[in-house]
C-alpha cells in the first residue's frame, strides 16, 4: 500500500477510521459508570482490549472524542504491571517511541514474514 497513489489510499483509510470510531463509541457507552469493561474490577477483557486502544495513536485514530475510553486507558496503564509488560524486551526509552534503528528492523522483519516465498512454505 505504500506504493499506491494517495487517492487510492483515501477510501480504505476512511472506512477503517469510521469503523474504529464506531467501536470506540461502543466501548465508551460500555464504560459509562464503570471503571473497567465488565464493571468495577479489572478482567481479562480489559487486558485484551487495551493494546488495541493503545495502538490508536500509531494508526492515527482519534480517541480524545471518547472521555470514558480515555479515563479507562489511563486507569489500565497506570498499573505498574501494565507498564512492566509494555517495557518487556524493549530498549530503554522506546516504550512509546521507536528509534529509527528499531523501525528499520521491524520493517525488514515484516517484509520477510509477508513475503510470498515464506507464506505456505513455497
Amino acid at each position: 500500500m505504500r506504493d499506491n497513489p494517495e487517492e487510492q489510499k483515501i477510501h480504505p483509510l476512511n472506512l477503517f477510521n469510521a469503523e474504529a470510531q464506531r467501536l470506540l463509541r461502543v466501548l465508551d457507552v460500555q464504560l459509562e459508570g464503570n471503571a473497567y469493561v465488565c464493571g468495577h474490577d479489572l478482567t481479562i477483557a480489559d487486558n485484551a482490549i487495551s493494546p488495541c486502544i493503545r495502538g490508536c495513536k500509531w494508526r492515527k485514530v482519534e480517541i480524545r472524542l471518547h472521555a470514558n475510553v480515555l479515563a479507562w486507558k489511563e486507569l489500565v496503564y497506570s498499573r505498574d504491571r501494565a507498564m512492566l509488560g509494555l517495557a518487556y524486551d524493549v530498549k530503554s526509552g522506546e516504550v512509546d517511541r521507536w528509534s529509527e534503528e528499531t523501525k528499520k528492523r521491524y520493517v525488514a522483519g515484516g517484509s520477510f514474514m509477508a513475503s510470498n516465498k515464506t507464506i505456505g512454505g513455497h
